[in-house]
């Protein structure tokens, strides 16, 4: 969790910690994570097979997690259970947008930042590492939809008061919608 945490904060996704594997087999929720971040850094690296290949690997680790929790009587609706799905769902919608399908990833990234609504407030660092609604701001920005950014990322304050990448991308938002109204 604090690799996913640093990554997003600091954007290195080619450097050391970027490459770092630990063997958390012993820890299948985090060997979850781990995998979802492997999506997220072949992303970020424009490796797009190698996200699908990480997303389908996180998917096979979270039925096992849902396995395990059945198991043990977790409800489906758990926080630990739901936050694993909210991931599956950015990292699909990010490979959708790779692949140019903009509107089928935004909506996904609707629905996660939706169900990642129901949760409660946490305190600490936040979970998923990349909050739903900071990850749909930063990307309608990126698809020319200043507007509607501006109201989520203003919307993701709320639940993440003055993260710094959330107040980043909030403040691209403006500059956008002052540049459009020039």
């Amino acid at each position: 969790r604090m690799q996913a945490l640093y990554l997003f904060d600091t954007q290195e996704w080619t450097g050391t910690v970027a490459q770092m594997k630990v063997n958390l087999r012993r820890a299948p929720d985090l060997d979850f994570v781990q995998q979802y971040m492997a999506g997220v850094i072949a992303l970020k690296q424009d490796n797009v097979a190698g996200a699908t290949a990480a997303l389908s690997l996180a998917r096979e680790k979270l039925a096992k997690l849902n396995q395990r929790w059945d198991q043990r009587g977790v409800s489906p609706d758990n926080v630990d259970r739901v936050r694993p799905t909210i991931q599956i769902m950015q990292l699909e919608a990010r490979i959708m947008i790779a692949r140019n399908q903009t509107e089928e990833g935004l909506a996904l990234l609707r629905e996660a930042a939706k169900l990642e609504e129901t949760l409660p407030f946490g305190f600490g660092p936040p979970q998923p590492a990349k909050p739903s609604l900071e990850l749909l701001g930063e990307t309608l920005i990126r698809a020319g939809k200043p507007d509607e950014a501006y109201k989520v990322l203003t919307k993701a304050l709320t639940r993440t008061k003055g993260k710094a990448l959330t107040v980043a991308a909030l403040n691209a938002a403006k500059e956008v919608l002052t540049l459009v109204e020039k």
